[in-house]
């Protein structure tokens, strides 16, 4: 058989394509498959918040239940306690009645009318199977009131107590605090300082200024005329101390009357200068009236001409005050400035000299020591800081710069050591 010749498939011949388009079919389909994922998620999340929405409705209404059941039993609980309680208070009554009637009937009193209950009681028959034995009427609300007794301790002792339930509150949920959120509005706000308008006092008027002007002017008459009326009673009316009037007869002369002799004013008693801590040839005596005055008395001291190699005591008398001057008014008078106790531990009577060494005069002070206990190390701590603490003194001097080495060097005259600081400039030096 020979074979058939089958046509070709329409799906393979019409199915072919050319390179590029099957190439762009398929990068299509990704594309596709992208958009195809973000509407299944897109639906994803749909559900899952609709049955999270339906979970938290079904919550809320769990919960309401949960209040109105606990509310509920709440409620059951207090109206089971409340019976309970009026079933205690009636038992707890006729106990006590009971009491009050075997009381009574202990003392011998008649016993008061009995309950219903009790009323029928009494009157059932007696049983006859022992009628050998008779009681009397007390006897036998004796023994009733003894069997209720024992019955109400019994039912006291059987009664049930109700369990409390425990309640829990129901959950709030947390409320967090907000942060108020600053603006710059209200930054402005707060940078700007509140200005508070207060109004002015009215003014007053005419008429209480002419109120005011009339009173001022009362007032001042009154004060002068009580000055003037003092004045005249001091100086005419008042009569002097231990005069007496007397009569003078016309014939006799009055005497004129004798002045009061002027009390002589007690002359000053002339400062004593303190004693020299130094042997001297002479002293000089220098008058001052205040302390600006010092600085000048001794420039002119030192420029005039002295025997060499001489002391010549300095004495700076304050002729208003009447005294001569001291430790202290010498510092101050100098303002320099000394470690904190240095003064305290000197005398106050120190000794101000010259000495002449024939090129130049030379100023030194020296004072007495009271109390020896570390006056040593605050005079070498004061060597830092002396040459600025007594600059003013120093210009007294002739300094005219500062010291090239500020550094105090150690020396011996007749066997005493003394320190002392050099100042080339005035081709001498100043010694402390």
């Amino acid at each position: 058989m020979a074979e058939e010749k089958q046509p070709p498939l329409a799906g393979v011949q019409g199915g072919v394509k050319n390179k590029g388009e099957v190439e762009r079919v398929g990068e299509e389909r990704p594309g596709l498959k992208i958009k195809a994922m973000k509407k299944d998620l897109a639906r994803l999340r749909l559900s899952e918040a609709e049955q999270e929405r339906k979970r938290i409705i079904d919550l809320q209404v769990k919960e309401k239940r949960g209040r109105a059941e606990l509310e509920g039993r709440k409620e059951q609980i207090k109206q089971e306690k409340m019976l309970e309680e009026k079933k205690v208070l009636t038992k707890m009554k006729g106990a006590e009645v009971m009491r009050g009637e075997m009381e009574e009937m202990k003392r011998g009193e008649a016993p008061g009318p009995l309950p219903a209950t009790e009323e029928i009681e009494a009157t059932k028959p007696e049983p006859t199977e022992k009628p050998q034995e008779t009681q009397t009427p007390t006897e036998k609300r004796l023994k009733q009131a003894v069997k209720r007794i024992e019955e109400f301790e019994q039912a006291k002792k059987t009664m049930p107590v109700p369990k409390q339930i425990p309640v829990s509150a129901p959950k709030e949920p947390e409320i967090t605090p907000k942060k108020p959120e600053r603006t710059e509005q209200t930054e402005e706000m707060f940078a700007k300082p509140i200005e508070i308008h207060r109004p002015f006092p009215p003014k007053p008027g005419q008429k209480q200024k002419d109120w005011v002007r009339i009173l001022i002017f009362v007032l001042w008459t009154i004060f002068v005329a009580v000055i003037s009326i003092f004045l005249f009673w001091l100086i005419v009316v008042r009569e002097k101390p231990g005069e007496e009037p007397t009569e003078i007869p016309p014939e006799e002369e009055v005497a004129p009357p004798e002045e009061p002799e002027e009390p002589e004013e007690p002359e000053e008693e002339e400062a004593v200068p303190p004693e020299s801590l130094l042997p001297i040839e002479s002293e000089e005596i220098l008058d001052i009236i205040n302390s600006e005055e010092l600085s000048g008395v001794l420039t002119q001291v030192l420029s005039r001409d002295f025997e060499e190699n001489q002391f010549i005591r300095i004495l700076i008398k304050n002729t208003i005050e009447n005294q001569f001057l001291n430790l202290q008014n010498f510092f101050q008078a100098f303002e320099i400035n000394t470690p904190e106790g240095l003064l305290d531990k000197l005398e106050q009577d120190f000794t101000l000299f010259i000495y002449s060494s024939g090129v130049q005069n030379r100023l030194g002070f020296a004072a007495e020591i009271k109390v020896e206990e570390n006056i040593a190390p605050l005079i070498n701590n004061w060597e830092q800081t002396m040459e600025q603490d007594m600059d003013k003194f120093f210009l007294v001097l002739g300094k005219e710069a500062p010291a090239q080495a500020n550094v105090f060097k150690t020396a011996s005259y007749q066997g005493v050591n003394f320190r002392y600081l050099s100042f080339p400039q005035i081709e001498g030096r100043i010694q402390a």
